[in-house]
């Protein structure tokens, strides 16, 4: 999902330019993590290489499967991974042998799933790291079809060959769980609204060819020359940034994003791109997006205040005719609008506890850290997944609420890391007299 790592908090007393050294005693350097040798780091990695491939063979159970049995099975099992990652990374890896050895337990409990009736959508893990292989390979032959400036394909071949590597090393998993923790602790919100994921290169080159797209981004007829403005809310590790660079060349693109490991990650890559992408360590809210062509919100675990502020800022802000990309249909409901007058006018998201009805979910999981896990889990236990069946593109924009100041204008669906295939709804800022 990415991530996608969501952001939106209204507490302007956080300076966020100083957020690295605040939420971390220690940095990391340089900004490419690499994989150390010690034997207790050998182990940890060892241990999060598992946890990995158990937890995305399991993701497609609890998404695909016929069985109702084993899709809830696989759900409990993911659970008891993450609490597995959670004291993997607590302890540091200091705990990686035992953490090894309760994995094979699970491995026990998972080939005893894998013979719950003959849909065979547990995979070994070695089966699973070939998978793997062969949908990063694909998305890489994508590139070569869909990009003609030979700069920026290879540029973003190198980007998400060493994006992938990274979200591999437990050095990197274990700095993302920590400024998880921190700023969590820092603004008072959810750990959900952190939630870790990416979006395939190939639903991007989707968006990019739509018609609606292609005219927010056509040439001014008065001939102003200035670039075309697309702003991302929840940029994660940049990867949404620069595909969106590399296929809509004549933009610029602008990530806000909240978790200083993540934009520390992207801003290493953003010379590739030179001028055209840039990456800011900061509150989304205090974005400028009055001149903002498209914005794309990453908003899949983003809590219902966190929706109503964003549809609130969006809907002053933009300009007429400018685009809103968003993971959700709902954002722009009235029910999001709501929350925002019926929460005290002195209450803000640094000082106030999260509340149960601001949470996607009480059953959500406490922790974020792995790729895919959480995303997947929480999806799974709302009910979506395979068992939704609304993919009708004519189904999502009849039901399409006709008032307010954003109307939908198209969806379109691909695939992403938390589930088979991921809805975008295109909003558009009505043209008001």
């Amino acid at each position: 999902m990415h991530s996608a790592s969501p952001e939106g908090f209204d507490i302007p007393a956080v300076d966020f330019l100083n957020l690295r050294v605040s939420v971390r005693t220690v940095q990391v350097e340089p900004k490419m993590i690499q994989r150390t040798e010690s034997a207790e780091d050998i182990l940890s990695q060892a241990a999060l290489d598992v946890i990995h491939a158990l937890s995305r063979s399991l993701s497609r159970t609890s998404q695909g499967s016929s069985s109702s049995l084993k899709r809830k099975a696989a759900v409990g099992i993911m659970m008891e991974l993450q609490q597995l990652s959670e004291k993997l990374f607590s302890s540091e890896g200091e705990n990686a042998e035992q953490i090894l050895e309760d994995l094979d337990d699970v491995r026990v409990i998972v080939n005893k799933l894998k013979r719950i009736n003959d849909d065979d959508l547990v995979s070994d893990e070695e089966d699973e790291a070939s998978q793997e292989k062969k949908e990063a390979a694909v998305e890489l032959e994508l590139l070569g079809k869909h990009l003609s400036r030979v700069a920026d394909r290879e540029a973003l071949r190198s980007i998400i060959e060493q994006v992938r590597k990274q979200e591999r090393l437990f050095a990197f998993q274990l700095r993302l769980w920590e400024d998880k923790q921190a700023v969590m602790r820092l603004l008072q919100v959810h750990v959900e609204q952190f939630t870790y994921g990416t979006s395939s290169f190939s639903l991007w080159v989707e968006l990019a060819k739509q018609k609606c797209v292609q005219r927010a981004l056509a040439k001014d007829p008065n001939g102003d020359e200035k670039k075309k403005k697309i702003v991302v809310f929840g940029s994660s590790q940049g990867l949404l940034c620069f595909y969106t660079a590399a296929l809509l060349p004549a933009c610029t693109v602008t990530g806000y994003e909240v978790l200083p490991c993540l934009v520390d990650l992207a801003t290493s890559f953003q010379p590739l791109f030179e001028d055209r992408v840039e990456f800011i360590l900061g509150d989304m809210l205090a974005a400028d997006v009055s001149d903002a062509n498209i914005v794309i919100l990453t908003s899949l675990c983003w809590t219902t205040d966190t929706l109503a502020k964003v549809a609130d800022k969006l809907a002053r802000e933009m300009k007429d005719g400018a685009l809103v990309v968003d993971y959700r249909k709902d954002t722009f409901q009235e029910k999001h609008k709501q929350s925002i007058y019926s929460s005290s006018s002195s209450a803000s998201s640094s000082s106030s506890s999260p509340s149960s009805s601001s949470s996607p979910s009480s059953r959500a999981i406490k922790r974020a850290s792995l790729t895919q896990l959480t995303a997947c889990l929480d999806k799974a236990l709302s009910g979506e997944g395979a068992s939704r069946k609304e993919s009708s593109r004519q189904g999502h924009t009849q039901a399409a609420k006709k008032g307010g100041v954003f109307s939908l204008v198209a969806m379109l669906e691909g695939k992403c890391s938390w589930g088979k295939q991921q809805p975008l709804y295109i909003h558009k800022r009505k043209e008001l007299p």
